[in-house]
């Protein structure tokens, strides 16, 4: 399973965006000896991002 898929499996669940992409870094951390990022944005304009590597930077305007 993917670092995408497991983003939007908590999506599906009901989480908001910014916790689906916390969940699913958290769970990518606990599995892989590895580094990642990943940003989600829902169709209704709902924002998150995740990451647990030091070269991985975002900006978002008017968000989160």
């Amino acid at each position: 399973m993917t670092l995408a898929r497991r983003a939007v499996d908590h999506l599906e669940d009901g989480r908001r965006a910014q916790a689906a992409a916390e969940a699913a870094i958290g769970e990518f951390a606990d599995l892989v000896d590895g580094s990642a990022g990943l940003i989600l944005l829902t169709p209704d304009g709902d924002v998150g991002e995740a990451f647990n590597s030091d070269a991985m930077q975002t900006a978002i305007v008017g968000g989160l």
